[in-house]
């Protein structure tokens, strides 16, 4: 290898040192500032999640004990609360938060935050569970979902 050869080649490799030292602080960045889950108990069939936890975001991801998926609760454009229960329909894969909606990564079905379908495989929405207002929290009935 002549000197000219070898500089191209070290100025390769620094400059792609370089970008993967940039991509990824950028992502333990956005890692750090990431969604937090909270971690409930259920209790015959209902999980109370307090509103404080819903004041700065409007969104939160909840791992229930002895539940099987992720809940998504997000606080609703109109009013009120959307409680979703965070499994693909076509292939019970658990799904991931991705911008403002969810997406499986398994066959790459994606679901609007609402849980609308947004692109197939899967024919069906998001499971939504049924929730009631309290006072200082939102009780969401597990008990609703069969997996």
């Amino acid at each position: 290898m002549d000197r000219r050869d070898f500089l191209k080649c070290s100025g390769k490799a620094c400059a792609g040192i370089g970008l993967g030292l940039v991509l990824n602080s950028y992502l333990l960045q956005s890692c750090a500032g990431g969604l937090s889950v909270l971690k409930l108990n259920q209790e015959a069939g209902w999980v109370n999640v307090p509103l404080n936890q819903l004041e700065k975001t409007g969104f939160l991801m909840i791992r229930v004990k002895d539940f099987p998926f992720e809940i998504g609760v997000q606080k609703k454009e109109e009013g009120g609360f959307l409680a979703l229960v965070l499994m693909c329909p076509h292939a019970n894969q658990p799904l991931t938060k991705a911008g403002s909606g969810y997406i499986c990564t398994l066959h790459g079905s994606r679901f609007a935050k609402n849980g609308s379908l947004l692109k197939g495989p899967s024919t069906a929405p998001l499971f939504e569970l049924p929730l009631k207002m309290e006072a200082d929290h939102i009780s969401i009935q597990t008990g609703a979902f069969k997996a």
